[in-house]
């Protein structure tokens, strides 16, 4: 019984860290006192495949409404962006995806994210080796 009890609290003290975020290969960026978590939904990355990212916004733990969203990408070595126009699709708690994204070629790219949240427009940049 005291195991069941014991194992209970864990998951119960955790439910607040799964509300945000993702469990498997999750990265961050800081959007004005707000945290973006993203991830690449189709990895790994390779040089001319179209991929979809994942983001959610967050701030102590709970998620944030994201009221707008929009991003573009750039390879500032090469002064030229990506060949393809992602759709956005906005999905169930909290989470937005890009898709139809394609780095065609390799070397650093610059994922500049603008949104929207507390009714305030708001951008980060996002920096991707492939």
């Amino acid at each position: 019984m005291m195991r069941s009890v014991c194992l209970a609290s864990l998951y119960l003290a955790s439910l607040p860290l799964l509300a945000c975020g993702f469990e498997n290969g999750e990265r961050v960026a800081q959007v004005d006192g707000a945290v973006l978590h993203y991830r690449i939904k189709s990895p790994p990355l390779r040089v001319a495949q179209h991929f979809s990212m994942q983001f959610q916004l967050c701030r102590d733990k709970k998620v944030l409404a994201i009221e707008a969203f929009r991003l573009d990408a750039l390879m500032p070595a090469h002064g030229h962006g990506m060949n393809y126009k992602a759709s956005i699709n906005w999905l169930d708690d909290g989470l937005v995806e890009a898709d139809g994204l394609l780095f065609h070629m390799p070397g650093q790219w610059r994922v500049s994210v603008n949104l929207s949240y507390d009714g305030v427009a708001r951008q980060t940049r996002l920096d991707i080796e492939i």
